[in-house]
């Protein structure tokens, strides 16, 4: 074979071994890029992503420290997230020399495909010494993290023995748009449950000043103020589909009979168990009150008065038959009851009520169990009395 075909046939083979050899390591890189990217995908919490991938990036490139920096958005300054490998003695020192003095963020945006640094062509400051040179860092490699069209962080990665190659710097552009986007989603996950659990929180605390507004703090039943208000919407439903609606005044006999005897704190031990008792008579849709002092009202929507008298009569059997506990004795009380109600049958029904019919009819329903509790007491105590309109 002539030599200059010899010749042609090399040429023709380096550049094709050139070309291979350039394509399988392209093929490596995006291999390395593919496992560090699925190494990462399933971590949402940013501050342990941004962690793992400051691990795995080292590893790579065999890196001595890492950091990376992140766009706070409210002050447009770029701040250290994650940290690998650097002292915290040497912190201020690595970052306001590289940072600050070097400028390196700003180079690392200018720069859009990141930088490489040589240790050794770094011409430190007098005073600087061999608190950022010698022993500490052979080479530095800087990129920009971006996404969304827009620069929010930056990789840095730092070497001691030896500065870093092209392929280092080839291996983290390719995978740090990835990087970014992930960073990103992280981010905002996380910002997502901050402000879901701030906002649990702040539900939590409203429910609360919620229930505290509605709510007896002694008996935990509803208050005067509440029983007020629902009252009013249970008259608008009974006028509305004419159906019944009846209200319980009940009172405890000689309630100061036991607060004289076993004190006030062993009077609201009992207020307590009576309102529970209440509590466990009544159905889902009722509604019990402590109107004040020793005295309840339940609310009954949908309920006639043949019914409401059946419960008030089991209510004042169940109190007569119950052992209450008062300062480790169990002593047993009475109570009385008194009912009015609005009968689907009553003319008022027909009428639709305005906002004033409404307030008159509370007070008259209320007037009205008051006066049967009052006839209650007065003829005896420890009885059912229902109110009949004159």
């Amino acid at each position: 074979m002539p030599n200059s075909l010899l010749y042609f046939v090399g040429l023709l083979l380096t550049a094709v071994g050139w070309r291979l050899l350039v394509y399988f390591n392209g093929l490596h890189i995006y291999r390395l890029v593919y496992d560090l990217e699925n190494s990462f995908e399933t971590e949402l919490d940013f501050a342990k992503l941004s962690k793992n991938i400051l691990q795995k990036v080292m590893k790579q490139t065999k890196a001595s420290a890492g950091i990376i920096y992140w766009l706070d958005e409210a002050q447009r300054k770029f701040k250290l997230k994650s940290l690998q490998g650097i002292p915290a003695d040497q912190l201020n020192r690595i970052t306001r020399f590289w940072i600050n003095e070097t400028g390196l963020i700003e180079q690392t945006l200018k720069n859009n495909s990141g930088i490489l640094i040589d240790n050794n062509q770094v011409k430190y400051p007098r005073e600087a010494g061999n608190s950022v040179s010698g022993h500490l860092f052979s080479g530095i490699l800087a990129v920009p993290l971006n996404t969304r069209g827009k620069t929010v962080g930056i990789l840095v990665l730092f070497k001691k023995d030896s500065p870093f190659k092209k392929r280092d710097l080839k291996l983290l552009n390719c995978f740090a748009s990835r990087t970014a986007m992930q960073l990103d989603h992280s981010r905002l996950y996380q910002l997502a449950a901050d402000t879901a659990l701030e906002n649990a929180k702040l539900y939590i605390n409203l429910n609360k000043l919620y229930h505290k507004a509605i709510l007896d703090g002694l008996t935990g039943l509803y208050n005067r103020h509440f029983l007020m208000q629902r009252l009013k919407e249970e008259l608008k439903k009974t006028y509305r589909y004419k159906q019944s609606l009846s209200l319980i005044f009940t009172d405890i006999d000689l309630f100061k009979q036991v607060n004289d005897q076993f004190g006030h704190q062993a009077g609201d031990r009992l207020l307590a168990e009576f309102a529970d008792l209440i509590k466990k008579s009544i159905r889902e849709y009722d509604m019990a009150c402590r109107f004040g002092g020793e005295e309840f009202i339940i609310l009954l929507p949908q309920t006639d008065l043949e019914s409401a008298l059946s419960l008030a009569e089991r209510l004042r059997e169940k109190t007569a038959a119950t052992l209450f506990n008062v300062n480790k004795t169990k002593i047993r009380i009475t109570a009385s009851f008194g009912i009015s109600a609005l009968q689907n049958t009553d003319d008022d029904l027909a009428a639709n009520p305005s906002d004033h019919d409404l307030t008159i009819m509370v007070e008259n329903l209320l007037a009205w169990a008051d006066d049967a509790l009052y006839r209650a007491k007065k003829s005896g105590r420890n009885k059912v009395v229902i109110f009949e309109k004159q």
